[in-house]
């Protein structure tokens, strides 16, 4: 027992220590206190973790290795009542001797509780970090689109003809940039810049059609210049939403596929171009 309360005191430093650091990335944003279905007991251990690192950090009381509840999810609620939620998980496929086969299950559901309990500017870490939730990569895949949708909206509204082109750029390549970081790839920035360019290049007509009608717009003192950039504030806005769109659906066709797998960017250009012509 007292060689026990001695790793809770070290462990309780250590944690302590980590929220308590300047930089923010080396923190410790949430705790995961697990407990095996199977053994269908909370040890006095497994309390006494769960209120020390509840002083500190928000907790998820983890089932692990679930089979049959048998109410054993709401002892370790009345347990643990510190921690935020209780979730079910079992990690592996599983097939029992009697040949019943038990799929995976609980993972999207623990991400998603993890994640309401980090901070906001963490949660593309943990989407990068993880493989057990393609789901959640995306949706936080969408948040940089959104933002980048909104900055092409606005370049697009330049009063300036032909200025929005020069400064459209750089925001679909960051846009690209932080979808790649979102699947927790690293890709350098000629080879963003090359796979945006390869996409845009699909509907590169249409695109130059569009640009120069509504950059001749611009060009109209007036009435003109208000309509030519409304014009092509939705156009920057609908054309940079497509591409990180179709962006996000390549990857996460990709690692849906192939989860432990790494991309040949080549491929991802192919597929990517194959998107945009749909």
């Amino acid at each position: 027992m007292a060689e026990f309360q001695q790793t809770i005191d070290e462990l309780e430093k250590l944690v302590a220590d980590k929220c308590s650091e300047r930089d923010s990335n080396l923190h410790i944003h949430v705790a995961w206190v697990c407990i095996q279905e199977d053994g269908r007991r909370v040890e006095d251990a497994e309390i006494k973790l769960h209120e020390m690192l509840s002083r500190h950090v928000p907790i998820l009381s983890i089932v692990t290795k679930a089979r049959s509840d048998n109410g054993f999810k709401a002892k370790v609620g009345e347990l643990l009542p510190k921690a935020k939620n209780v979730i079910r998980v079992r990690a592996i496929r599983e097939e029992l001797d009697e040949g019943q086969v038990l799929e995976a299950m609980g993972l999207g559901t623990l991400i998603e509780a993890t994640s309401e309990l980090i901070p906001e500017g963490k949660r593309r870490a943990l989407a990068a970090s993880q493989k057990a939730d393609v789901k959640y990569k995306i949706s936080q895949a969408r948040k940089v689109v959104a933002g980048s949708a909104t900055l092409a909206a606005a370049a697009g509204a330049s009063p300036i003809p032909f200025s929005d082109a020069a400064i459209l750029a750089p925001i679909q390549i960051g846009m690209m940039a932080g979808i790649t970081s979102v699947f927790g790839l690293e890709l350098s920035k000629a080879t963003l810049t090359t796979l945006t360019g390869s996409a845009l290049g699909v509907t590169g007509a249409t695109l130059i059609g569009r640009t120069i009608a509504v950059n001749l717009l611009k060009m109209i003192p007036g009435a003109g210049t208000a309509v030519g950039g409304a014009i092509s504030a939705a156009t920057a806005s609908t054309l940079t939403v497509a591409l990180g769109e179709a962006y996000i659906a390549v990857l996460a066709n990709f690692f849906t596929e192939n989860p432990e797998a790494t991309p040949v960017i080549e491929d991802i250009v192919d597929r990517l171009k194959e998107k945009m012509r749909s």
